[in-house]
């Protein structure tokens, strides 16, 4: 179960502009872009870790409910043998 996020999806020209203007605003703010950027991308890692491992508990869950599925099947044809 993939989480689709809807993002827009920049022209080359609007990253440059993007670039151009954050650069503008970190120095007059004072601020190290390098460091806005680092923190940026960490949260960006930390929601595709989330991403990769909620869909790796999905399917955990699946494997798990479809092996239940079999015990209670393999019990039910077990004790209709015994009749």
């Amino acid at each position: 179960m993939a989480i689709s996020t809807k993002r827009k999806k920049y022209k080359a020209a609007e990253i440059t502009e993007l670039s151009r203007y954050f650069k503008e605003v970190t120095e007059a703010f004072e601020e190290d872009p390098k460091q806005i950027l680092a923190h940026y991308q960490a949260l960006y890692i930390a929601e595709k870790q989330k991403q990769m491992f909620d869909e790796m508990i999905v399917e955990k869950r699946k494997k798990l409910i479809e092996r239940q599925k079999r015990t209670q099947e393999n019990s039910n044809s077990g004790s209709e043998l015994a009749q």
